[in-house]
Parts: structure tokens; sequence; C-alpha cells
């Protein structure tokens, strides 16, 4: 039994709905255990507040997995570290049924020049 993480999606994106970041493959039959949310500011003038990220597969029998974080608006110095966003899950992946990973900023203000990596810990 071995556990390895993958990025499952990059995204730049600035919607407050959601929209999809990546449509992700399994590299081998097995669970996912984790899922982390990181997110980075590309400049002293990122806006960064609530982050969601949804994770949707039949594998995963009709249950989301959601992962959140929350940056302190404005990156300027000094910026606050935005906390990595982390959730426990057990879920069976295969390879050959894609997993959608969908994301969208919560908040009232214009996101700016944000960064999100989205990756998955599993267990085969």
């Amino acid at each position: 039994m071995a556990i390895y993480s993958d990025e499952l999606g990059l995204s730049e994106s600035v919607s407050t709905t959601y929209s999809t970041a990546n449509t992700y493959s399994p590299l081998t039959n097995g669970r996912l255990i984790g899922v982390r949310l990181y997110a980075c500011g590309d400049d002293v003038t990122s806006v960064i507040e609530g982050v969601e990220v949804r994770l949707e597969s039949v594998s995963f029998g009709g249950v989301p997995v959601t992962v959140m974080t929350a940056g302190a608006g404005i990156r300027t110095a000094p910026a606050v570290p935005i906390p990595v966003g982390s959730v426990n899950c057990d879920l069976p992946v295969r390879t050959g049924i894609n997993i959608t990973v969908q994301i969208r900023n919560v908040t009232d203000d214009t996101p700016v020049t944000t960064q999100f990596m989205i990756l998955g810990i599993f267990q085969a």
C-alpha cells in the first residue's frame, strides 16, 4: 500500500461562481484520503479572501468533497500567511473515472491576481 500526492488542478480564477479548474484522471485505483488547497497572491496588489474548491466524481457516490481557505484581503506588506485549506476524506478512485475540480472565490470584493493549487493525497 502506497500513499502519494498529485496536483489535481492549478487555477488563476477570479470567478465568484464555480468554474472548472481541471478534470483529473487518477493515476491508479485506490482511495482519495485528503485534499489540500494552497492560495498565493502574485503581487502586493493581490486580493484573496474566501476560496472554495469542490471535487466531484461518480466514484464518490454523489458526495462532493469541499475544501476552503481564507486570505486576509489585499496582500500588501506585511502580508499575513494564507492558511492551507485541508480536508481528510476516504473516497474510492478509479483510473478512467475522472474527478472534476471546481473553484470559486467567496468574496464581495473583486479577486485580483490570485493563484490556487489543489493537491490530492491518495492511497493505492
